[in-house]
């Protein structure tokens, strides 16, 4: 079994998430509804994605030639919902869901910070697990690597590692 298998079977088993590929890696996005328990939606979102990361690592150590490594970053906010025309569509008929704003920029930019830690959450993902962390392990990052341009600097100041 392969990375997209791996990645494939997760997004089966998760119909509740909205993915994007993204080069050798994916974004995937939980749209929290209205009468849904947040932090539980959080919980249940983290739990996922710390399995599949499991996963992953497990075909990786097995690789000939493995990556560098593989990085999760979790950020919560609010997005906007928006439906864009398909590139892929030829007719140009269908319609793509994407999202837009600071938390979904926020994920992919924190790549670059500290690419030796696998998984960091910013502060309000930390906070939505406060009652969880018994079964979370969790702690400050400190300093990070570096600031990446529009990210706000309290937000990269106050992250935390969470143990996969």
């Amino acid at each position: 079994m392969g990375y997209l298998d791996i990645v494939q079977i997760f997004i089966k088993e998760r119909n509740d998430l909205h993915f994007k590929y993204l080069g050798d890696g994916f974004l995937a996005i939980k749209e929290i509804g209205t009468f849904e328990n947040r932090d539980i939606a959080i919980r249940d979102f983290i739990t996922g994605l710390i399995g599949v990361t499991k996963k992953i690592l497990k075909l990786l150590k097995d690789c000939n030639h493995p990556p560098d490594g593989v990085r999760v970053r979790i950020t919560e906010g609010y997005a906007y919902k928006v439906k864009v025309i398909d590139p892929c569509d030829n007719s140009r008929n269908s319609k793509n869901v994407e999202f837009i704003e600071y938390c979904i920029n926020t994920a992919e930019r924190l790549m670059e910070v500290n690419p030796e830690i696998i998984c960091l959450v910013t502060e309000g993902v930390s906070k939505a697990l406060g009652q969880y962390r018994s079964f979370f392990r969790m702690g400050k990052l400190g300093q990070p690597s570096c600031y990446p341009k529009s990210v706000n600097k309290e937000d990269l100041e106050t992250l935390e590692i969470l143990k996969v």
